[in-house]
């Protein structure tokens, strides 16, 4: 079965909005086996809707589209879909029961509701329609007579297509279809993307079922291992044997076989040890906190974070020595490794990090280029100071920081008894 995602917004088009409804829309196709061929955007234009709808039909069995179903006049998704399928649009009174519950529980009596947001109450004649929960606009599906044709419309806003989606759509898509695609992912740290195609190349070439895909990220390469099979039991008799090759040539690169990714995988190991953790940065300005942060459950191992971007907030905030600063400047060895002290005499915590370097794209010198970053681990009374060469411009810099510093932290903890 074959499928298109079609997103409708002159919004997304401009760049405006990132178009995250397509990924999500396709990771959940891939669940089902459902092949999504094309995604297209499209702006607010009935003309080109209808155009592209018409042309999408033809190649696909399903379209899955998102946007356009609000109360103004450049929501246009439902008259285009009704003239392709050739239906009239008629009120579904169970929406208008909907709407004006949402629009009450916002302090608004039905006199105050606007003309304009009936609009979202009407649909082309014989759609399913789909409650939003999230939401004013509701969604529907719509089916052809004959030709077995489908057309899924869901709200624009992520949350609320999102919701939708899982409210009404596992079950739907998981009826429709006998095979299922069932993944493993192994994630490596410490080594690059064509190094581990390089390793696998073989089993690349050679492949049918299961397949094999490299993907990667800053610091991060990701192997997932597919097959299209009827239950999960099956899909393990199958993926286990390439799983357990993979493992045979890069296993000293795993950290996750569960699709955790390395600041959850560090996060567990803080746990599992009784590690309280805190930070000091300088050039990631926060970000490397954030990371940790972003884990549900953070609270349990990270303590205090401090952003000391100036030379004044490293001497006040963790005590650096002024001599040091103006010896060695913010971005040396030494600065690292006095403010890691100076978090700890601050903080007691089990596990310091410092991190001070140049993001750039001004402040280098030929001594200390745009790149040069120091990170300091404090654990245990032992420090080790980890110096980086990061190419890129400064949103890079920072980021390829932090997931070295994550990278590092995470094999430090490994040893840790």
């Amino acid at each position: 079965m074959d499928a298109a995602i079609l997103n409708v917004g002159t919004e997304l088009l401009m760049g405006e909005i990132v178009n995250t409804n397509a990924a999500y829309l396709s990771q959940q196709m891939k669940k089902f086996g459902i092949n999504v061929y094309y995604q297209i955007v499209v702006g607010d234009n009935h003309c080109r809707l209808q155009s592209v709808l018409e042309i999408l039909f033809k190649k696909v069995d399903i379209i899955l589209l998102t946007g356009g179903l609000g109360p103004t006049k450049d929501d246009m998704t439902k008259e285009a879909v009704a003239s392709v399928f050739k239906r009239e649009l008629k009120q579904n009174h169970e929406a208008v029961n909907q709407m004006e519950k949402i629009m009450k529980r916002y302090g608004r009596s039905i006199k105050e509701i606007t003309k304009n947001n009936y609009r979202q109450t009407f649909f082309p004649e014989g759609s399913t329609i789909l409650k939003n929960d999230m939401g004013s606009a509701p969604g529907f599906i719509l089916q052809t007579d004959q030709e077995n044709k489908t057309v899924i419309c869901l709200p624009g806003p992520p949350h609320e297509m999102k919701a939708m989606f899982n409210a009404h759509l596992n079950d739907y898509f998981s009826a429709m279809t006998d095979v299922c695609i069932h993944s493993k992912v192994l994630r490596l740290t410490g080594i690059g993307e064509s190094a581990v195609e390089t390793e696998l190349i073989d089993l690349i070439e050679n492949q049918k079922d299961p397949t094999i895909a490299t993907y990667a990220k800053p610091g991060d390469v990701a192997i997932r291992v597919a097959t299209k099979q009827k239950d999960k039991e099956s899909a393990e008799t199958v993926l286990q044997p390439t799983i357990n090759e993979i493992k045979k040539r890069l296993g000293r690169f795993v950290y996750s076989e569960d699709e955790r990714e390395l600041n959850e995988m560090v996060i567990n190991l803080l746990r599992d040890k009784e590690l309280k953790v805190s930070t000091v940065e300088s050039c990631t300005g926060g970000l490397l906190a954030s990371n940790f942060i972003d884990v549900p459950g953070a609270s349990d191992v990270f303590g205090e974070g401090f952003i000391t971007y100036s030379n004044e907030a490293k001497e006040k905030r963790i005590h650096v020595d002024v001599e040091i600063l103006k010896k060695h400047g913010a971005v040396s060895v030494q600065t690292a490794e006095e403010m890691a002290v100076g978090l700890y005499k601050e903080t007691g915590s089990d596990v310091c990090i410092s991190v001070t370097g140049i993001a750039g794209p001004e402040g280098g010198t030929e001594e200390k280029p745009v790149g040069l970053v120091y990170a300091a681990f404090l654990i245990d009374g032992t420090i080790e100071i980890e110096t980086y060469h990061i190419r890129g411009d400064r949103q890079r810099i920072r980021t390829y920081t932090v997931n070295n510093i994550m990278k590092k932290l995470y094999q430090i903890l490994k040893k840790v008894d």
